[in-house]
């Protein structure tokens, strides 16, 4: 999985084969505000590699929102204000993110299900930054 642009400033998420062969277009929505660096970003797979949650601004404020691999099924996750952007998808179905609101050094890190439920605020990590991941 990779973001790309053709230029425009609207970022899409993409996926491909490892030899490069079979590249697919996921997304394609365009940045809320138009020309502005926006679009789809951040894609993490699900344990089971059968969905992709990622980060939009196709309605104005960066959102996660939840798709199939095939790039169906997109569903806006969280309603959140500030920029979220998900980080690891954890073997137990929650979604570990990143909220950067204006302003912030570091953003905030926040768990949830990955139907958007039960939102909780993580320990801040002293000095950390994206990206984080899960390790078993």
């Amino acid at each position: 999985m990779f973001g790309s642009h053709p230029g425009d400033g609207d970022w899409q998420i993409w996926v491909m084969n490892a030899d490069g062969s079979g590249k697919t277009q996921l997304t394609n929505t365009r940045a809320f505000q138009p020309g502005g660096q926006g679009g789809n970003i951040g894609g993490v797979w699900s344990p089971d590699s059968a969905r992709i949650a990622f980060s939009s601004d196709r309605d104005g404020d960066p959102e996660i929102y939840l798709m199939d691999a095939d790039g169906s099924h997109q569903t806006r996750l969280t309603r959140l204000p500030g920029h979220q952007n998900p980080q690891a998808w954890l073997p137990d179905g929650r979604i570990i993110f990143a909220d950067w609101s204006t302003g912030k050094d570091l953003p905030d890190w926040y768990i949830m299900r990955d139907d958007g439920t039960d939102i909780a605020a993580l320990p801040q990590f002293q000095g950390g930054n994206e990206p984080l991941d899960w390790l078993p």
